[in-house]
């Protein structure tokens, strides 16, 4: 009976778990097979789908470091044309004062030689009308009443 305790106590429980683990790996195989199968499905397209996006990450990197080499000379281009756009607009501002100036300078030696003339028609009439008035006086004071008359007659005369 000992040798039946023996059986009993230590190798039976021993084959049971061992019959147990044999049926449980016979009935839980395919759905475990199953599930593992799923996730390494789910891995590899994980894994795909990483490295997609890393390629992607790569490539927009690239794109942006020979957009970030490009920008240099893009400003190098900017700034050279904005100077030539700067130099053309002086250009024209100074040809456009040129010719303000000289037409300033024109109206206004029109305008002087305008002045000037109108000056020396007045000089003229106001010298006229004072000679007028100094031979006048002179006449008066130096003639008599009859010779201013003759004087008159004679020039009179002349006119006609």
């Amino acid at each position: 009976m000992e040798n039946h305790d023996f059986l009993m106590t230590t190798l039976f429980p021993y084959i049971n778990f061992i019959i147990f683990f044999i049926v449980l790996v016979y009935i839980a195989k395919k759905p475990i097979t199953a599930m593992f199968a799923g996730r390494r499905a789910q891995f590899l397209n994980s894994s795909d789908e990483a490295d997609r996006e890393k390629k992607a990450a790569l490539k927009y990197k690239q794109d942006l470091e020979k957009i970030a080499e490009n920008l240099d000379q893009e400003l190098d281009k900017i700034v050279v044309q904005a100077k030539e756009n700067a130099t053309q607009r002086s250009k024209e501002m100074l040809e456009q004062a040129n010719k303000l100036s000289a037409h300033i300078v024109a109206e206004s030696k029109r305008v002087a030689e305008a002045e000037l003339s109108e000056a020396i028609k007045l000089l003229r009439t106001e010298l006229v009308v004072a000679l007028q008035d100094s031979v006048k006086n002179k006449i008066q004071k130096d003639f008599a009443p009859e010779q201013q008359a003759n004087l008159i007659e004679t020039r009179v005369d002349m006119i006609h």
